[in-house]
């Protein structure tokens, strides 16, 4: 078995570790190649899906409409052996329903503990 092995979580435990985050860093590829992480408030679907959203004119939705692969890294420790970190790899997609949108950032905004208009 491998180091790698010994530490990978199980599914149960990627749930509650995603679950537990705030912040997770979204890394799209710039226009130059170079990696763009930006750090993001997300939720967690019921399927797994992970959920955030952004303004239209950004960065990263311009990056993601040339390019859809991405990278997630969520982390967590202030000391060499606290440190913990998942990493996702994907391709994102960009929803453009607003009633969708709405959804997303009622579930993001929940997960904050901020009101928004979906949750009142």
């Amino acid at each position: 078995m491998t180091q790698r092995d010994q530490i990978r979580l199980t599914d149960g435990e990627l749930r509650d570790y995603l679950a537990g985050a705030r912040v997770i860093i979204l890394n799209s590829i710039g226009r130059n190649g170079a990696p763009h992480p930006m750090p993001m408030f997300y939720a967690v679907e019921g399927d797994g899906a992970i959920v955030m959203t952004t303004y239209t004119k950004s960065q990263k939705i311009q990056n993601l409409r040339r390019d859809p692969r991405v990278s997630l890294l969520v982390e967590d420790g202030a000391k060499y052996f606290e440190l913990r970190g998942v990493v996702l790899y994907g391709r994102a997609e960009l929803i453009d329903d607003t009633n969708e949108v709405k959804r997303i950032l009622g579930a993001v905004a929940l997960r904050q503990g901020e009101p928004s208009d979906e949750s009142e």
